[in-house]
């Protein structure tokens, strides 16, 4: 029998589920990249990532740095989301939405700690300077 010939034989139900599931793995794929685009901003390690911008601020006093990094994941934010939504409509509430919402969550909770940060940096370098050294960042 050809492929064709299956082709026909399924039933509208067998093929929306077949062409769901692939559309479903495409949105996660991106998900994990997303995922892989934020681990490599933050050398997978998001404390030493936010301790490395704290530390450039104190020396040059420069919000510019701040400010790239809080878009850079502004736009994977954005991103992530698409595909949250994606998934939900595709799949609801099932172990693909788990992994895409785990990953959501790390990526929303980075991009929380760079703006604390950034609103920090724009009112006083020095109480910024003080509350890094003293832990007092949301992120510490």
């Amino acid at each position: 029998m050809s492929s064709t010939m299956t082709e026909i034989t399924k039933t509208p139900e067998q093929m929306v589920a077949e062409t769901g599931s692939r559309h479903l793995s495409t949105w996660l794929e991106r998900a994990e990249r997303t995922k892989e685009r934020l681990d490599k901003i933050t050398q997978a390690s998001p404390s030493h990532f936010l301790n490395g911008i704290c530390e450039k601020f104190i020396q040059d006093a420069d919000k510019d740095n701040i400010h790239l990094y809080a878009v850079q994941l502004a736009k994977l934010q954005k991103a992530i989301y698409r595909y949250h939504s994606e998934v939900l409509q595709l799949d609801g509430l099932g172990d693909v939405w788990k992994r895409v919402e785990e990953i959501s969550k790390e990526i929303c909770l980075i991009v929380r700690w760079v703006e604390d940060l950034l609103c920090h940096a724009m009112v006083d370098s020095d109480e910024f300077a003080r509350k890094y050294s003293l832990k007092e960042f949301i992120y510490q």
